[in-house]
């Protein structure tokens, strides 16, 4: 499995956004070391084993898909503030959350970053799940990532059209290919999976009908542990795929 995100093409106007969490208030601090104490995430070995489950379920259904020969688990950090993780677990269908970092042998991926959670348990034994939602060094955790993705795929069909690229007669689909931190001088401190304060820039590239688009993304800390985010369509940088 190459662990890209595959998804339908559409030119997405909106280019701004803000993907809203929670404050950074006392009491919130404590509901996340209090989660953290009583759920401790998994072992890296054990992660390593749930996604070479996942691996094993998935190339059962498309042969195509890359199974790595070693997976190894890495990086390891609570992301209980996220607000998918947050809102779950105050609603009780999640105990917990973790991104981590997965390095894949033998896969052209190379390393993906996995959101960890455990839900309620299931006669009495815990019950994990891993979900892919990038791949390179990202600031942008599952919550921000999967709301600035709809403004980077806007802006990534503008610069598609800018360089007057036709994509009607394209069959594949769009592959999200390598994130990367370009400035973090300003970035906050990672709090339970979110920054409440500062910004950062992120590179984030996308693969369509023989393209690479690298679309350039700033994110601010909105203080409620979201980011205000602007995917600039003009600066995205367009080139054939080699």
């Amino acid at each position: 499995m190459t662990s890209m995100l595959k998804w339908p093409f559409a030119a997405i106007a909106v280019v701004l956004g803000a993907a809203p969490c929670l404050a950074q208030t006392a009491e919130n601090l404590a509901f996340f070391r209090d989660v953290n104490a009583k759920v401790a995430a998994p072992a890296p070995d054990a992660i390593a084993a749930l996604l070479k489950g996942n691996f094993a379920t998935i190339a059962q259904k498309n042969p195509l898909v890359c199974v790595p020969t070693a997976i190894a688990v890495s990086e390891i950090k609570p992301a209980t503030a996220d607000a998918t993780v947050w809102n779950a677990v105050r609603g009780g269908t999640m105990q917990n959350g973790w991104t981590v970092r997965a390095d894949m042998a033998g896969c052209a991926v190379g390393f993906a970053n996995y959101l960890v959670i455990r839900l309620p348990d299931d006669a009495g034994k815990p019950v994990w799940r891993a979900i892919s939602f990038s791949r390179g060094r990202t600031y942008a955790g599952y919550a921000i990532s999967k709301d600035a993705m709809h403004a980077a795929m806007g802006s990534m069909a503008a610069a598609l059209t800018k360089a007057k690229i036709d994509t009607h007669g394209c069959s594949g689909p769009i592959v999200v290919g390598v994130r990367d931190v370009v400035a973090d001088a300003k970035a906050g401190p990672d709090v339970f999976g979110v920054r409440f304060v500062g910004e950062w820039d992120e590179r984030w590239e996308f693969h369509l009908c023989g393209y690479a688009i690298g679309v350039p993304i700033h994110f601010r800390a909105d203080g409620q542990g979201g980011a205000y985010f602007d995917a600039k369509a003009d600066d995205a940088v367009v080139k054939p795929l080699p």
